[in-house]
């Protein structure tokens, strides 16, 4: 039996500036520590160069900071809009498989260099 890698140094290359485009591979409501709810998303390049690497996205729609909240909200909703759907969504799940573009930035934090999306964009435009 092999062993598990722990740790990978290409895992933590951060993907050049730029718009993607991407496949969400996973989204569901899940509930932070402060028992507010999020909806976390699992975002692949699906080409180029990048292709196979992934970001997360999270939307913090349950924020107990109005402000916050409606944010996150917009966020929301902007990337539910750029996948094709123009309905009320109950669901995050719905969003699985939805391909769009993805504006991926470059960001500092206290553990160092990150990715961060910047923004989304309907594919063909």
């Amino acid at each position: 039996m092999s062993e598990e890698v722990l740790f990978d140094p290409e895992e933590i290359k951060l993907i050049p500036a730029g718009e993607y485009c991407c496949r969400i591979m996973n989204s569901e409501v899940k509930k932070a520590s402060s028992g507010n709810t999020y909806v976390s998303c699992l975002i692949q390049i699906i080409q180029g160069s990048q292709q196979g690497r992934t970001v997360d996205f999270m939307c913090h729609i349950g924020a107990s900071d109005a402000k916050f909240r409606y944010d996150s909200r917009r966020k929301f909703a902007r990337l539910v809009n750029c996948c094709g759907i123009t309905s009320s969504i109950t669901d995050p799940k719905v969003l699985i498989d939805k391909m769009l573009l993805v504006e991926i930035g470059q960001s500092k934090d206290k553990f160092g260099d990150m990715n961060n999306i910047l923004g989304f964009k309907k594919l063909g435009r």
